[in-house]
């Protein structure tokens, strides 16, 4: 294969370089990883959008094909509202315009039947700004993925200073280090017990404070650098 024959193969993250080496062949001696970095970087927060959210809320933005899990994030939220914590739940992106603009149809149908989907908030797409008065504002960010080659935005939220939930898997651990709330692929009740848990406003600031210093690990100009070392 074309990786085979490359002199040096340039991955997000040790997880990707990994499966580059399992699957494809690839010598580990030819790999190079090159973290991503966030942009969120003195982007001012518009909380006009948060503002309009009466309750507490938890936050997802991303993609919504079936490796994204999105049912896990509503019925995980589900189980917190059942256990009478009075929350939303905000979904971002380009295909949260309308419940039926999702392709995952597994995930549509957990929007349309949960018991609280009147507070399942599809915002649609968002600018950076916004983006940010999100995160800023959220108890967390909920990330319920079964693969990530990186996992991008669990760095863009540590840097905007919101507490991540998010499954144990591929990159994840990686990038989300000691600075995030993980737990077992699938596991939807653990997942809700984490987002219960940030109830505690020094687990909270915790985590705030690890976040900010794990996504500080993620610059472009390191992953510049470690571009032209293959050159």
């Amino acid at each position: 294969s074309v990786y085979r024959r490359a002199d040096k193969v340039l991955c997000i993250s040790k997880a990707s370089g990994a499966s580059f080496n399992k699957l494809l062949g690839v010598k580990a001696s030819k790999i190079t990883v090159s973290y991503l970095a966030p942009v969120n970087t003195a982007v001012e927060p518009d909380n006009r959008l948060a503002n309009k959210i009466q309750k507490t809320f938890i936050f997802y933005i991303g993609g919504t094909d079936i490796r994204k899990s999105l049912k896990d994030i509503v019925y995980a939220y589900n189980i917190a509202r059942g256990r009478g914590d009075s929350l939303a739940l905000v979904l971002a992106g380009n295909e949260f315009r309308e419940v039926k603009l999702i392709p995952d149809i597994e995930g549509r149908n957990a929007i349309l039947n949960s018991p609280y989907n009147e507070d399942i908030c599809l915002v649609g797409f968002i600018n950076d700004n916004e983006k940010m008065g999100l995160y800023r504002n959220a108890r967390a960010f909920v990330f319920a993925s079964t693969y990530e080659g990186f996992g991008l935005p669990i760095v863009e939220a540590m840097e905007a200073e919101c507490p991540v939930v998010a499954y144990d898997n591929s990159s994840i651990p990686e990038v989300a280090g000691d600075a995030a709330l993980l737990v077992k692929t699938g596991d939807i009740v653990s997942l809700a017990n984490n987002i219960l848990g940030l109830e505690d406003v020094n687990l909270r600031k915790d985590l705030v404070r690890k976040g900010l210093a794990q996504s500080k690990q993620f610059t472009w100009q390191a992953h510049v650098e470690s571009f032209l070392e293959c050159l």
